[in-house]
């Protein structure tokens, strides 16, 4: 979509070349399920050398919602794609790059209902312990980030593929990976700061589109270590929902001080340190209700 984001190709030929090999995972995953895949919606922004809009001018991610089939013929053919499948849509990947923020990251959606919420930040998190590059505390699931607006453009991310897509399909696994250019300072045990590379490799996008997969496949399977996740990562999201009804609130009130945790995104909580798994919680389905079983 974004000529310049560079990083997001790569990511994709790890995929295909993953999809395509011998690999068990990869078999079982051809298996199961039908991947659609549109490697360039923006080929004249490709061709002209554009680092993010197209020959008019436009950043295509901000018209899905309502594409024209003049001036945004690719946004149109994927919406017209999308319509025709809905009902067959179990997730949806959108790549790009990210030149500001540093490492990787998944951007998701706010969902009403708690437990599914959870299932969508459940392949955040458990992508962040398979691959080192995803910086589980920069993904954001907020309902703000949903509809805000990037510097110097009018238009929203309520027309991104991300938003939109999630809402015609209501598929609580709709992302945007944003892949920087280097890995973020790491902190150690011991409080020393680690440099990890200076800059991505191809081969490190492309291994993180492999472990999107992957981890995409174990998210699916029966497990133990995946349902106690699970079931955390609900908690966890019952925590956002509270937060995000504490900001409406606050600005009901007029009280227009920045608040500690008015931003819901994944920063807000470290789930781990401070025992947010309840004890004695049921045992949750593997699978989310209301969506067509893989």
């Amino acid at each position: 979509m974004h000529p310049g984001e560079v990083g997001a190709s790569h990511a994709l030929n790890g995929m295909l070349e993953f999809l395509t090999s011998s690999d068990e995972v990869a078999v079982k995953l051809r298996n199961d399920y039908l991947f659609l895949i549109v490697p360039i919606l923006n080929p004249d922004g490709v061709f002209n050398g554009n680092n993010r809009m197209d020959s008019l001018g436009q950043n295509l991610n901000r018209f899905y919602h309502l594409p024209d089939i003049q001036r945004q013929p690719s946004c149109y053919a994927i919406k017209l794609l999308v319509e025709s499948t809905r009902k067959q849509i179990f997730a949806f990947f959108d790549l790009h790059g990210h030149a500001n923020k540093k490492s990787c990251f998944l951007y998701g959606n706010s969902i009403p209902l708690t437990r599914l919420q959870g299932e969508s930040i459940l392949f955040a998190k458990l992508l962040s312990q398979n691959c080192e590059e995803i910086e589980f505390a920069s993904c954001n699931f907020s309902k703000k980030h949903m509809s805000s607006k990037d510097k110097n453009e009018d238009m929203s991310k309520e027309g991104c593929a991300r938003v939109v897509v999630h809402r015609w399909t209501s598929s609580p696994y709709c992302y945007t990976l944003e892949t920087g250019l280097h890995k973020n300072v790491k902190v150690d045990e011991k409080g020393i700061e680690r440099y990890g590379e200076d800059f991505y490799s191809m081969k490190t996008y492309q291994s993180i589109g492999v472990k999107m997969l992957t981890t995409f496949h174990q998210m699916l399977q029966k497990s133990k270590k995946v349902d106690d996740l699970r079931k955390e990562m609900i908690v966890y999201a019952g925590k956002l929902e509270k937060i995000t009804s504490k900001s409406k609130d606050i600005n009901s009130e007029g009280d227009k001080k920045k608040k500690e945790g008015v931003v819901v995104t994944t920063k807000e909580f470290k789930f781990e340190d401070q025992g947010l798994v309840e004890a004695g919680k049921p045992a949750v389905s593997s699978f989310p209700p209301g969506l067509p079983r893989p």
